[in-house]
C-alpha cells in the first residue's frame, strides 16, 4: 500500500511553488475560487480594456508572479490600506480634526445622556447656583466689612488706620503738596461732665459733620484719634503758598461757625471750644510726622 501511495501521480499544477504563488495571487491552482461576476467587472474597469484585450491580460498578470491575472494583489491592497492610514495620521499630529455631526452636552456626545446622568448634572448644576449665591453673598459682606474697618466707630469720617494710608498715597505723589486743618475739640472732657459721654461724642459727631459738609467732594476727612479731626486737600507744589492761605481762612471761618453755633443735644445747646492749625507738607515726609506736625501746631 505505501508502495501505490509513494508511486502516485502528482496533481498538475499542485506543487508548493505553485501553492505559495496561488496565496499571493499568482496563477490559478485547481483549486482556487474562481472570481465572481461583480469581481471580473472591477477587474475590467481597473485595466481600462474589454475582454477581447489580450495585451492588458498579460499586463495584468505580470512578469514578477507577485500580480494575479484579476489586477491588483492582495498584498497592494493592504499596503495602500495602510498609506491611508498614516496619511490620517500625520492630518491628525498636524492639527486637523475630524468633525462628527453629534450633538453634546458638556463634552459628553447625546447617546450618552442617560437619565441617571442628566439628574446628576442637574444635581451639579444646582449645587453650583447654591454656591455661586453664596459666594455673591459673602463678597458683598466682606466689601461691607472694609468700609465699616475704615470708617470710625463713633464719626462719620475715616478711622486712624484709613487717615494714614489716604495720607499716605497723597504723599507720595512728587509733584503736588498736602494742605491740611487740623481741629480740636479742646473742651470735650468739659461736655462730658455737664451731659455725660453720649453729650461730648454727639457734639463730636456734629463737628464732623459740619466739616464733611463743608469741606466738599475733594477734600479727605478723617480722625487721627480722640477729640480731633483732619481735613486734607492736595495742590501743586507751585500752588502750595496760596492754596496754606486759603486753607487757614477756611479753617478759621469753621472754627468761628463751630463755635457760634454750638451743638444742640436733647434741648441742650452745648457750647463747643474748637483749636485750629495749619501747615503743608514736606518733600519725603511721612504721614505720622506729617499729623504730628498739625498737632503741635493746635498747642502753640
Amino acid at each position: 500500500m505505501s508502495d501505490d501511495i509513494a508511486r502516485a501521480a502528482p496533481i498538475p499544477g499542485l506543487n508548493w511553488q505553485d501553492a505559495s504563488r496561488d496565496r499571493k495571487g499568482g496563477s490559478r491552482s485547481p483549486y482556487r475560487r474562481a472570481p465572481s461576476r461583480r469581481r471580473l467587472a472591477e477587474e475590467e474597469t481597473i485595466g481600462g480594456e474589454g475582454k477581447g484585450s489580450e495585451g492588458k491580460g498579460a499586463e495584468r498578470t505580470g512578469a514578477d508572479g507577485n500580480r494575479g491575472q484579476w489586477g491588483e494583489s492582495f498584498a497592494d491592497r493592504v499596503t495602500n490600506a495602510y498609506q491611508v492610514g498614516r496619511a490620517l495620521r500625520r492630518s491628525m499630529q498636524g492639527g486637523g480634526r475630524v468633525i462628527g455631526d453629534e450633538t453634546s452636552v458638556l463634552g459628553l456626545p447625546a447617546r450618552l445622556m442617560t437619565p441617571r446622568i442628566q439628574e446628576a448634572i442637574s444635581a451639579l448644576m444646582a449645587e453650583l447656583d447654591g454656591l455661586r449665591t453664596r459666594i455673591g453673598a459673602g463678597e458683598e459682606r466682606v466689601h461691607e466689612l472694609e468700609d465699616l474697618s475704615e470708617g470710625d466707630g463713633v464719626l462719620p469720617v475715616l478711622n486712624r488706620w484709613a487717615l494714614l494710608r489716604e495720607l499716605e498715597m497723597r504723599l507720595e505723589d512728587p509733584e503736588h503738596r498736602l494742605v491740611a486743618c487740623f481741629f480740636y475739640v479742646t473742651n470735650f472732657e468739659e461736655l462730658r461732665r455737664i451731659g455725660g459721654l453720649d453729650a461730648a461724642l454727639s457734639a463730636l459727631s456734629g463737628v464732623s459733620v459740619s466739616l464733611l459738609a463743608a469741606g466738599g467732594l475733594g477734600a479727605l476727612v478723617g480722625t487721627p484719634g480722640g477729640a480731633a479731626l483732619v481735613v486734607a486737600r492736595t495742590g501743586a507744589v507751585g500752588e502750595t503758598a496760596a492754596l496754606s492761605e486759603t486753607m487757614g481762612s477756611w479753617g478759621l471761618g469753621r472754627r468761628r461757625a463751630l463755635e457760634a453755633s454750638g451743638h444742640h443735644w436733647g434741648g441742650l445747646t452745648l457750647p463747643l471750644r474748637v483749636a485750629v492749625s495749619v501747615a503743608f507738607s514736606r518733600p519725603g515726609e511721612s504721614a505720622t510726622a506729617f499729623l504730628a506736625r498739625l498737632e503741635q501746631g493746635t498747642r502753640d
